[in-house]
């Protein structure tokens, strides 16, 4: 098992990433979280002592067709840029959206991060769930909040 403390940053997050010049600005981070270009996908949560479908975790992806499509590159730039609770609120608040308006059943699972989590309690306190569902209906019983590995 690795110390937390022992581990490195990876290079990505202290590289600067690389857009083509001239990119459009949904290539940027900035872009992305102005204009709200995050899409989740949904995995299903399998029950399998029941043999169905418990709800769904919500994978966020930027735009296609640029560097910042995939996961690890878009929460590496946010990293770098300071902007990782941003990218986290945003992709919290667009994978509720799109869960509310699959009319999906059963349980949503959004990621956060053990930071983004003591970063917005720190804001919100007790207003937290409400103020993470924002524009949204979903009752907060049906989310399940998945800590992440991310933190150092």
């Amino acid at each position: 098992m690795n110390s937390i403390h022992a581990l490195p940053r990876p290079a990505a997050a202290r590289a600067p990433l690389n857009l083509p010049g001239g990119a459009p600005a949904h290539a940027s981070l900035a872009g992305i979280l102005r204009e709200r270009l995050l899409r989740p996908r949904f995995q299903p949560v399998v029950d399998l002592s029941h043999s169905r479908i418990y709800g769904h975790e919500s994978l966020i992806r930027g735009p296609a067709d640029t560097p910042l499509h995939f996961p690890d590159a878009l929460f590496a730039e946010a990293r770098r840029q300071g902007l990782h609770p941003q990218l986290e609120l945003a992709s919290f608040r667009a994978g509720a959206r799109g869960f509310e308006q699959n009319d999906a059943a059963g349980k949503l699972f959004l990621n956060l991060s053990g930071s983004a989590l003591l970063h917005y309690w720190t804001l919100w306190g007790h207003d937290m769930p409400g103020r993470l569902l924002k524009d949204c209906a979903l009752e907060p019983a049906s989310i399940v909040v998945e800590l992440t590995e991310q933190d150092p």
